[in-house]
């Protein structure tokens, strides 16, 4: 056989010279698989199942679950007096300001508060709730520039005596003596005509219209 006729038999793709096959699975690009994708897991996923530990810690990963299940929601925050004039002098009322709105069927009684107005320690006539600010009652007009101190002890039981609190139940924290910020400018030369009738219905003290004229009760 000449070397022409080689090469033609070996074009012609004789039985012994075919080109091997390629074997199934050889050579072939890898097809994504099919489906959704799954989402990443939460670290509390990636935590092995108490089944799988061993006793000792299977029963601290058991008391460690069953307490964030029985942990109780965070609570409100609870009242406290603003940083700025806590304490003012309003008119017939001495003012406490808090951050927040107060419970407006919650007051603590008169025997909870004591209220030194120049160097005499006053027995106040009654109390009331307005938004944030809790007011007291002195029984008079407190004179523009009497230093006037309040403390607030915090009840800790009885009826009808419940203290300072927010609508949440948070209770305010009972307070030692703090002083008043008395910004009043009214003239007592200018209101004593109405003022001295006013003393014998009770809305003004004889001790306060003493005052007005820089005399001491």
């Amino acid at each position: 056989m000449t070397r022409r006729e080689t090469g033609r038999t070996r074009d012609a793709g004789g039985p012994g010279l075919q080109r091997p096959q390629a074997s199934p699975g050889r050579g072939r690009a890898l097809r994504p698989r099919r489906g959704p994708a799954r989402p990443p897991r939460s670290a509390q996923d990636r935590l092995p199942a108490p089944a799988s530990l061993p006793a000792p810690l299977r029963a601290a990963a058991l008391l460690a679950l069953a307490l964030l299940a029985a942990a109780p929601p965070a609570r409100a925050a609870k009242p406290v007096l603003r940083t700025t004039n806590p304490i003012t002098i309003d008119g017939i009322a001495i003012a406490l300001h808090y951050d927040q709105n107060l419970d407006t069927s919650k007051r603590p009684n008169n025997s909870q508060f004591t209220v030194t107005v120049g160097v005499q320690t006053i027995t106040i006539s009654g109390t009331g709730v307005s938004g944030s600010t809790f007011r007291i009652l002195p029984g008079f007009r407190i004179a523009p520039d009497e230093a006037v101190t309040v403390a607030y002890a915090k009840p800790t039981s009885g009826l009808a005596n419940d203290p300072i609190q927010n609508s949440a139940g948070e209770e305010a924290d009972a307070f030692s003596a703090k002083t008043a910020t008395n910004s009043e400018t009214w003239s007592a030369t200018a209101v004593e005509s109405h003022i001295i009738p006013a003393v014998g219905r009770g809305f003004f003290s004889h001790c306060s219209v003493g005052r007005m004229h820089g005399n001491r009760c």
